[in-house]
């Protein structure tokens, strides 16, 4: 949970992150992505901050 790699691989080159989302049946895929920090924790942590947010102001209609 610190935003390394597992298995003690170096950290990547590029830190920015993406989360995929699709419904079963939905065709689409929704992308998220985050690359504001150097870090890959970093970014995770912007990522989690930003879907929180979204969940909690119900702002997830939006996504649809």
């Amino acid at each position: 949970m610190d935003g390394f790699p597992r298995s003690g691989q170096r950290a990547p080159e590029d830190p920015g992150i993406e989360v995929y989302c699709k419904k079963p049946k939905d065709p689409i895929h929704k992308i998220m992505t985050v690359d504001q920090y150097r870090k890959v924790k970093d970014n995770s942590a912007a990522m989690a901050a930003t879907m929180r947010a979204i969940e909690r102001h119900v702002g997830a209609v939006i996504l649809d």
